[in-house]
C-alpha cells in the first residue's frame, strides 16, 4: 500500500511539474503557423505585406518579417490579444480567438530567422 501511496504521489508530482513548464512557455499556446500563414492572408493582407518581406499595401504597416524581428524577444501573443481586443495604433480591433492569436504568432515567428537577436548577442 506504501509503494502504491508513493508512486502515485510521484506520478502526480510529475504531473504537475509538465503543467508548469507547459504554462510559463513564452508565447502560452502552441500555435499551426501555417494555419497562421492562412488566417494571416485573409484577414491581415489588405493592410500588411503577410511574407517575410514585400511592401505593404497600407502605408505604415508594418511587413509580418518586421514585426516577427521587432517582436523577437516580446510576448507577441499579448499584442495579438490587444489587437483582438482594442486595436493597436491606427488598427482597429480584429476579432481572433485564442487559437488564431496563437496560430497567428507561430507563423509571424517562423519568419524571424534569428538575424536580429544574433545581432544583440543573445
Amino acid at each position: 500500500m506504501r509503494r502504491w501511496i508513493l508512486t502515485l504521489t510521484i506520478t502526480t508530482m510529475l504531473a504537475g511539474s509538465a503543467v508548469a513548464q507547459t504554462a510559463e512557455r513564452p508565447g502560452g499556446l502552441s500555435g499551426n503557423p501555417a494555419a497562421g500563414g492562412a488566417f494571416a492572408r485573409k484577414e491581415c493582407s489588405t493592410c500588411h505585406a503577410v511574407a517575410k518581406d514585400g511592401v505593404s499595401p497600407r502605408l505604415g504597416a508594418p511587413t509580418f518579417g518586421e514585426v516577427a524581428r521587432k517582436y523577437a524577444d516580446y510576448r507577441l501573443d499579448w499584442e495579438l490579444e490587444a489587437i483582438a481586443k482594442v486595436g493597436h495604433y491606427a488598427m482597429p480591433p480584429k476579432t481572433m480567438t485564442s487559437t488564431q492569436i496563437a496560430d497567428v504568432t507561430a507563423y509571424i515567428r517562423s519568419l524571424d530567422d534569428g538575424g536580429e537577436r544574433r545581432k544583440r548577442g543573445s
